[in-house]
Parts: structure tokens; sequence; C-alpha cells
């Protein structure tokens, strides 16, 4: 990984003598892929965001121009800063992990050069952020979510009836069981978020039956939302009660939280159960509260407060 601030630039820029425009693209670009065809990506980072998890390519060289804000490219070990106007190269010979994170409060945008993507073999590695720690209870192991967990959480993912009162849409491939651990979960874990633990069953930890965690909904009131799914050949077990309470409790003493809120449609009556069954106490229903698959729905808000 290399990096050419905008200052080192300015001896290589060309300059048009009758507009004034400078190229500087062109140049820098064309030096590292020479003749090949390259693709172009325009992204916006919002505030203290990562463009992605740690993760390296196995054949596509990249160029990343930072058109707005400033970055912290983290690589290995290393960090450095690419300021407005950097261009950050990256190349598969080097196998060290690297991200982008935006470290500021303003938005940051960046167009990537790279060569086609098709059939480049992208490499993640989340052991080098935070994830959840494990837990048990007495039928299950709760542990943090890898990517060799798409193909279990696509099991019961794709399935409609468990999708029917979710927020979230039926997976309709692994690609987006992938897509949900890497752009999702990995994401809440690089800001130190345990959403989610992945609920495996004690004589089979390596298969994800379904998932359960915490995310804030207010830091300032140390607040947290509560979230579960499970596979269909799982339901009326008690598990995902089961899991829940053991969450809850490691996030208020983790967290030091004050409260933990849950909400479902009204017409999942099975997912109400789940937040009664926890200890949480039903505050009352927000009317047309979301707009989701073409219709309002109701929303029932149950929570448990710490006095």
């Amino acid at each position: 990984m290399k990096i050419i601030n905008k200052n080192e630039l300015e001896h290589k820029q060309l300059i048009n003598s009758k507009s004034g425009e400078l190229y500087s693209f062109s140049h820098v670009v064309s030096d590292f892929f020479g003749s090949r065809q390259v693709f172009l990506t325009h992204d916006i980072i919002a505030p203290q965001k990562r463009a992605s998890s740690a993760h390296r390519h196995s054949y596509i060289e990249e160029i990343v121009f930072v058109s707005k804000g400033q970055l912290s490219v983290i690589w290995g070990e290393q960090k450095r800063t690419a300021q407005e106007g950097s261009f950050i190269f990256f190349d598969p010979k080097e196998t060290e992990l690297h991200c982008l994170q935006n470290e500021t409060n303003d938005e940051v945008e960046t167009i990537t050069f790279s060569l086609k993507r098709q059939d480049d073999a992208v490499i993640y590695d989340n052991s080098k952020t935070w994830q959840p720690p494990t837990l048990e209870t007495s039928r299950l192991i709760l542990r943090p979510i890898q990517l060799t967990d798409a193909e279990s959480i696509f099991a019961y993912a794709k399935n409609p009836n468990v999708c029917k009162y979710t927020l979230w849409e039926t997976h309709q491939s692994v690609q987006d069981s992938l897509s949900y651990i890497k752009d999702y979960i990995f994401d809440y874990y690089s800001k130190g978020v345990p959403e989610p633990f992945g609920i495996t069953l004690k004589e089979n930890p390596q298969t994800v039956i379904g998932t359960v965690g915490c995310f804030w909904t207010s830091k300032q009131a140390k607040a947290m939302e509560l979230a579960y799914a499970i596979g269909e050949e799982h339901w009326g077990k008690g598990f995902v009660a089961e899991a829940s309470k053991v969450v809850m409790d490691y996030c208020f003493k983790e967290f030091s939280l004050k409260r933990i809120q849950a909400r479902c449609k009204v017409e999942n009556k099975s997912s109400s159960r789940v937040m009664e069954k926890v200890g949480m106490s039903y505050e009352g229903t927000l009317k047309s509260a979301i707009f989701h698959r073409n219709k309002f729905w109701d929303m029932a808000y149950y929570a448990k407060v710490i006095e």
C-alpha cells in the first residue's frame, strides 16, 4: 500500500494551457494500470463509518482517490491519513488486510479505480476487529458470526415463513447472506456492538440456527434494542427466549444499560410472547408506525428497565 498526497502530485499534473484544467487522473491511473480496462466506482462514506471490514483481494489492483474529505487508511498494523486529493494504491501482492475508515464528522467521497472484479476473491478477516464474547445457556452456545456461517444463515433466511413479519427480506441466495454478514454484522462488530450473536445448539456449534443481538437506540439514555430470528424447525422450543435472556444480561452489565426495548408487528404474536418471557413489559402500540411491503403496520413495543 502507498499513498500519493495531493502536494506530491503537483509536479506530475498535466495542465491544459487553454482552459487551465488539471489532468492528474489519467496520468496516475495509467501509470498504475497501463492500457488495461478500468472500472470506476463512486462511494460516500458516512461519518465514523468504515467503507468495509478488513479485507484483501486475490488479484485485483485498486486505486482509491479521495475526492472529498479525509480518510484513515488501515493496512495491517499501519494507519495513515489520506487527505482530500490523495491517491491510495492497493497491490494484491501485499497480503496485509486493509480497510478505509472515516474518522471525521463529515461525509467522505471516494472514486475507486479497479480492474474487472469478476472472479476476484475478496478475503475478509474479522479477527482483527472487536467481536462479542461466546455465551452459553443450558442448551445453546451463542457466538460471533463468521463468513463461514453464510450457508447456515441462508438455510433459514430463505424461508418466507421466517421472514413473514421481519423488517428484512427473504434471502434469495447465499450471496444475500454473505452481504448480510459483511455489510451489516461486521459493521456493527467494528463499532463494538453485539448485533448479533449466532444461536447454535451445544451438540452442533458449527451450525447457526438463528441470531439474537442488541444495538444502540440511544447511548445517552443507555438504551438498546433487542432483535432476533430463528429457523422454522426450531420454533416453539423456547430457544429464542433462552438466548435473549443471556444476551440481555450481558448487555445490561457490559454497557451499563438502563433500558432494553424490543418491537414487533402486532400480528407477530409469537414474538410478543418472547418479549414477555424475557421479562419485558408491554409499553404500547404505535399505529401505522412503519410502511413496509406496500402497507402500513402497527408496531407493539416492549421494554425491560432497570430501576
